[in-house]
């Protein structure tokens, strides 16, 4: 199909209209934004073996060939675009349901936290990290993709015992399995964000841990979570 903005030929995507996220690109261009860039989450399944994009463009999930049509297409109509990936970021305000938040509460709760075993690696990083990172990016001349992440893998059991410890409580690393095509570690090459950007996380992920329990501890208390 033809972006009727500005007329590239965009690769068509089964099942996913990408118009909406596209229009929204040339409408920032049209408001004057003299900088863009696109936050992406990498929720797209991978096996962290190869090249990311690559990946993409052979995927059988829709979401993550949009993902790959739209950064490509971005990347044909403005030389000044960014592209940031964001991995695994946690702290203050994130959804119950997700992993950190879940785990917390439940412990809170004096309920076990229901856990897969956890042996699966991933790249976390703090919600002011993350910001910090996408600040300096957007104020940058630096374009194309980059990963926003700490690149530093860690089991996701290791995170969960380290809320178990701050908190107390039983976890039950038994109570689910992980979803079937699931990769083992999915850790950020950060060469970009560190070398190009000059920028490195301010907190370790114990500090970040310890921030987001206390934030919790704060916003239930207060009744606003």
């Amino acid at each position: 199909m033809k972006c009727t903005d500005c007329s590239t030929t965009v690769r068509p995507i089964v099942a996913v209209d990408i118009d909406g996220t596209i229009s929204e690109y040339h409408k920032a261009l049209a408001d004057f934004v003299w900088r863009y860039y696109h936050r992406e989450p990498a929720a797209e399944p991978w096996n962290g073996v190869g090249d990311y994009e690559d990946y993409l463009g052979i995927s059988r999930y829709d979401y993550g060939q949009a993902k790959l049509a739209l950064q490509q297409h971005v990347a044909a109509v403005h030389d000044n675009a960014a592209w940031a990936r964001i991995f695994l970021p946690f702290g203050p305000f994130e959804a119950r349901p997700r992993l950190v938040p879940s785990v917390i509460n439940a412990l809170l709760d004096r309920q076990p936290a229901r856990c897969s075993p956890g042996l699966h690696v991933r790249d976390f990083l703090y919600v002011e990290d993350v910001g910090s990172a996408l600040a300096a990016l957007v104020d940058s001349a630096l374009t194309g993709v980059v990963n926003v992440a700490s690149g530093t893998g860690v089991p996701v059991r290791d995170v969960v015992l380290g809320l178990q410890a701050r908190i107390g409580g039983e976890v039950d690393f038994e109570a689910r399995s992980l979803p079937a095509g699931e990769p083992p570690a999915l850790i950020a090459a950060v060469h970009r964000l560190r070398d190009e950007l000059g920028w490195t996380p301010t907190f370790t992920l114990d500090e970040g841990l310890d921030r987001t329990v206390a934030w919790w501890r704060r916003a239930r208390a207060g009744g606003f979570a």
